[in-house]
């Protein structure tokens, strides 16, 4: 008898799904990303995204814009951020980026940030630019000391 409850109130939910096309989208976005590792397990992600503002909604969320990230693993740095309108460039100034904890969920232990960077003059039309450089922790970080990092990485190559 449970079983059909569940099922109910399972597939009651207001779920609804479309395909979409390029029509809809509200920004055009695109990244690219170098990432060089070290012989101790961390790496070191640059990061460039762009994103093309193409309606209203784009506006709005471009204005504002967050990245989140786990400061137990990574530190994150914003090197370079702009709006780009009619071929002039915006800078934005440091006191426009600010790094704020997000509420964690209560079962786990990381923390999470985010990096919220206000836009200046962002209109349809506009694009948007982030630089950042993160910093990833090592996987091997607190279970191996140097000598043992050394030795595999010797082994290796």
């Amino acid at each position: 008898m449970l079983a059909p409850i569940l099922l109910f109130a399972a597939l009651n939910g207001a779920y609804y799904a479309r395909f979409t096309s390029l029509d809809d989208a509200e920004t055009l976005n695109s990244v690219s990303e170098i990432t060089t590792i070290e012989k101790d397990g961390s790496a070191v992600i640059v990061s460039e995204q762009k994103y093309k503002v193409l309606k209203e909604q784009g506006r709005e969320s471009c204005t504002n814009f967050h990245l989140i990230y786990n400061s137990e693993d990574s530190e994150v740095e914003i090197t370079e951020a702009k709006t780009i309108l009619n071929g002039n460039e915006y800078h934005v100034p440091k006191e426009n980026i600010e790094f704020k904890p997000l509420a964690s969920a209560p079962q786990g232990f990381d923390q999470k940030m985010q990096a919220l960077i206000g836009f200046p003059n962002v209109e349809i039309g506009a694009e948007i630019y982030i630089k950042k450089v993160e910093k990833l922790k090592s996987i091997f970080d607190g279970y191996f000391n140097a000598n043992i990092l050394d030795l595999l990485h010797n082994h290796i190559n």
